[in-house]
Order: C-alpha cells, then sequence, then structure tokens
C-alpha cells in the first residue's frame, strides 16, 4: 500500500516481521490476485522469492480505510504487478485529490 497516512506502520518490526510472515504464510508465499475475467478465476501463479520466485510479494490492505492496519484478515499477499493494478486507481483519484 502506498498510503502516506499509514507510512508509520510500514516502519514497525511488528509489520516487517510476524504480521508480513503470517500473511505469507496463509498466501502459500504465492500472489494472492485472483483474475476474474477468466472463466474459472485463475490465481496468479507469481511466487515469493522465499520459496524460489523471482519476485518479492508485498504485503497490502484490502480496505484501505480499515480502523486497526495491523488486522491480518485485511491483508493479501500481492505480486509488485497486481499491487501496482489495485493502487493504480487510488494513485489517479490522489492526483486529482481525491484521496489523501
Amino acid at each position: 500500500m502506498t498510503s502516506r497516512r499509514l507510512k508509520h506502520v510500514y516502519n514497525t518490526a511488528q509489520w516487517r516481521g510476524p504480521i508480513r510472515d503470517e500473511v505469507l504464510e496463509r498466501a502459500g508465499h504465492q500472489c494472492e490476485y485472483v483474475d476474474r475475467a477468466t472463466i474459472f478465476g485463475e490465481r496468479c501463479r507469481v511466487r515469493d522469492t522465499r520459496v524460489g520466485g523471482k519476485v518479492s510479494l508485498l504485503v497490502d490492505h484490502k480496505d484501505h480505510e480499515h480502523p486497526d492496519p495491523f488486522d491480518t484478515t485485511n491483508l493479501q499477499a500481492l505480486c509488485p504487478r497486481h499491487s501496482g493494478m489495485k493502487d493504480g486507481g487510488r494513485a489517479h483519484d490522489r492526483r486529482r485529490g481525491l484521496v489523501r
């Protein structure tokens, strides 16, 4: 997540250690993005470097307005491409002054 509002969260040991590890473990160290445009809803096959993949997965908030930034039920593992797709609309809104 690129929100400046939560920058203080990303700099904590809690975020970098146990929370990130828990989310990646739950995701099987694989991007959780599911392509709904396909008939079968195929999941992205990108794997984390910890399990032999080529990229480091990012831990991202599903709902940026969720009151607890450390709630793992509101977190997902995404590859950089899909994290960018998700935040792309927010970046566009930020430029227009619609998002802080």
